[in-house]
């Protein structure tokens, strides 16, 4: 965890950047536009392809969740209690749009998202800044806000840099996205190029802030197809590339090769939603080289009980973990992991989430783990 000093620093370069983009600080409930997680909406921005209001959209997330594992985990406390806020703001003035995604919690502050738009079409938007890579379907349809997700936990696979995920999950560069009309249906794509992260005990990515940290090339794809009649179904294909430099260990650099396929379905009130990844990394060394690949999935079950109760769980599992050069890099990734868990909408706007899951990391440490998180979005 850095220091107030530092907290500080950030907030007013935010300030800073907003100001000088000409961007008000505020937005009032009647312009936020906000769908509940069970809608499926693509993000706390919703559909990127649509104009934004002119005056803004200024999102709080803000999101305390309390932690229980029954046995000493490394690298992780046996309870933790977590408060954080979340700052989403996005705006628009004729073709330029702006989207930035400001994360402080107890233990980190960091510029999650800022990004600079041009809508090149109507439903076509090139953006340069640091972004979400568009690798599979949970990393483009949900972000920090934990109100917007149905479960309280990402899947380990696309765990975020900080919370030991072992993909990139951000690139500072470029990335266009937009979609096509096709029959009765929408073909959907993104692809992003930039700035990749650099691993230490953990992937670290750019500091838009600060200009600092993150590696060398890296770049990742989306293609997917949406039924105009049930826009909750989805299916697809992503890739992605990124060369990682390693520091404090003799692996010089990774040289990172992602392929994997989703599918998301709808029918009534259940929702099922799967991913397969396919990993390839090639190892280098001052003197050699050596692979270590693996795969691994998820596959996702949500039933609405009511229109406040909605039940979930999740299967996780990797393949080839066992001994894997480049998983063995870092001790804390959930390599298994099975997990239930509800959900209750205190309002519109707030929730209650528990989660009872058994993991396992790549270190062989074995544990049962409690969670409850309460979140919210305002206005």
């Amino acid at each position: 965890m850095q220091g107030r000093c530092s907290v500080s620093r950030s907030i007013f370069r935010l300030i800073l950047l907003a100001v000088t983009l000409g961007i008000p600080l505020h937005a009032s409930a009647e312009e936020a536009d906000v769908n509940p997680p069970h809608h499926h909406a693509s993000a706390e921005e919703g559909d990127s392809a649509s104009p934004h209001n002119h005056a803004g959209d200024l999102l709080l997330f803000p999101a305390i969740t309390g932690t229980h594992r029954n046995v000493s985990v490394p690298g992780l406390d046996e309870n933790e209690l977590m408060p954080e806020v979340d700052i989403f703001y996005s705006t628009d003035h004729e073709r330029l749009r702006f989207l930035a995604e400001f994360l402080l919690s107890s233990d980190e502050h960091e510029m999650e998202r800022l990004q600079l738009g041009w809508l090149v079409q109507p439903a076509a938007t090139l953006w340069l800044g640091r972004f979400h890579t568009p690798l599979g379907f949970w990393n483009s349809e949900h972000h920090h806000g934990a109100f917007m997700q149905t479960t309280i936990s990402r899947p380990s696979i696309l765990d975020f840099e900080d919370d030991n995920g072992m993909l990139p999950t951000h690139i500072t560069g470029m990335l266009a996205e937009g979609s096509l009309d096709h029959g009765h249906g929408s073909i959907n794509y993104a692809f992003g190029i930039g700035q990749g992260p650099e691993l230490e005990s953990a992937l670290v990515p750019v500091n838009i802030l600060e200009f600092r940290n993150g590696g060398k090339l890296a770049a990742s794809a989306r293609l997917s197809y949406r039924p105009l009649d049930v826009s909750a179904n989805e299916f697809g294909a992503f890739a992605g590339y990124a060369s990682i430099p390693v520091i404090g260990s003799p692996i010089n650099e990774v040289d990172q090769t992602v392929a994997g396929v989703f599918y998301t379905r709808e029918t009534g009130k259940l929702r099922l939603l799967g991913e397969f990844f396919y990993v390839s990394n090639r190892l280098e060394y001052s003197t050699s080289a050596n692979n270590a690949d693996f795969s691994a999935g998820y596959l996702q079950a949500e039933y609405q009980m009511h229109d406040s109760w909605t039940v979930f769980g999740r299967l996780e599992g990797t393949a080839n973990a066992k001994n894997n050069a480049y998983l063995d890099l870092n001790q804390e990734f959930m390599a298994e992991r099975a997990m239930v868990g509800a959900r209750f909408e205190v309002s519109s706007r707030q929730a209650l989430k528990l989660e009872l899951s058994r993991n396992e990391t790549q270190g062989d440490t074995r544990f049962n783990q409690l969670d409850l998180q309460w979140s919210m979005v305002y206005p």
